[in-house]
C-alpha cells in the first residue's frame, strides 16, 4: 500500500513513511494525515491516539480502513464472501460498534472499491481549550484576557442621573 500510495501521490508533494504507532518519528503538527489500513486493537490505545493528535496539523486527519467486504460476483467471490462473514461476522455487528476513538471526531462511510467496499472512520482531533494553554497557579481571574475590573461608581452613559 505504501509504494502504492508513493507512485500515485510521489515526491515532492508527499512523504509517505511506516513508522511505530507510538512513537512516530515526525515533530509535532507536522502531518496532513495518519492512516491505519485493516488495524488491529492498537488504534485504541491511548498511547498510539496521543501520538496521532501529536503529529496531526491542526485539521489534519486520522484514516482507518477498518474492514473491506469484497462484492459477491462470481463463484468465487461469493465463496470468499461466506468464508469471511464466518470468521470475521458481521463488520457492524461487533461488540464494541461503532468503535471510539478518544480525542476525535469523525464518522465512518462505507466506500466503494474496485472489488467491493471498504469500511473508512475519517475523525479529526478535538481541539484543546485555550489552546493547551492555562493561567499558571495563582493567578487570579482579574487578570485573565478580556476580564473588565469592576469599579465602583461606573456609570453607563445611558444611565439616568
Amino acid at each position: 500500500m505504501i509504494n502504492i500510495a508513493r507512485h500515485h501521490h510521489g515526491p515532492p508533494a508527499t512523504m509517505v513513511i511506516r513508522a511505530n504507532a507510538t512513537s512516530m518519528p515526525l515533530r509535532a503538527g507536522t502531518a496532513d494525515a495518519v492512516v491505519a489500513t485493516f488495524p488491529t486493537r492498537y488504534i485504541y490505545e491511548t498511547a498510539v491516539l496521543d501520538d496521532v493528535r501529536r503529529v496531526l496539523k491542526p485539521h489534519g486527519r486520522l484514516v482507518v480502513i477498518m474492514t473491506g467486504e469484497l462484492s459477491s460476483v462470481g463463484v468465487r467471490r461469493r465463496c470468499i464472501h461466506a468464508i469471511t462473514r464466518i470468521l470475521e461476522g458481521d463488520p457492524e455487528a461487533h461488540d464494541r460498534w461503532p468503535p471510539a476513538f478518544p480525542g476525535f471526531t469523525g464518522r465512518f462511510e462505507w466506500k466503494p472499491t474496485a472489488f467491493g467496499r471498504a469500511l473508512v472512520y475519517v475523525g479529526e482531533p478535538i481541539p484543546t481549550t485555550g489552546g493547551g494553554c492555562s493561567q499558571p497557579p495563582g493567578v487570579a481571574a482579574e487578570h485573565a484576557p478580556g476580564h473588565r475590573p469592576a469599579t465602583a461608581n461606573r456609570r453607563s452613559p445611558h444611565s439616568a442621573s
